[in-house]
């Protein structure tokens, strides 16, 4: 099978089945409506880098369970490390910034 100039598989000689399977998956395709949007994160750059610097200094500790009985204590711990690092304005610079996207776009 060759290609076309455009770039799309030369469908010639193929089953008309396959290509009809492949136009019907095109066609069922979802594209969330979100698609597009991208957070700015300088309006909050420093709370923005603190933020991932706390999640990677926990996130893999968590992720293999090192805490053990002390997991629950060290979850408020980094709760409140995130708290004191600015996710509260982090976050809500990203619903605002998303909430401007949706009502530019009519989601």
């Amino acid at each position: 099978m060759g290609y076309q100039s455009s770039g799309r598989p030369d469908e010639a000689g193929l089953d008309e089945r396959a290509i009809a399977f492949g136009d019907n998956c095109e066609k069922m395709e979802f594209v969330p409506a979100q698609t597009g949007f991208t957070f700015d994160p300088s309006p909050v750059q420093n709370q923005y880098t603190a933020v991932q610097s706390v999640v990677t200094e926990y996130q893999q500790s968590f992720a293999l369970g090192i805490y053990g009985d002390k997991t629950e204590a060290t979850l408020e711990e980094f709760h409140q490390a995130l708290l004191d690092a600015g996710v509260e304005a982090f976050t809500e610079e990203f619903l605002n910034q998303y909430q401007t996207y949706k009502d530019a776009n009519g989601i």
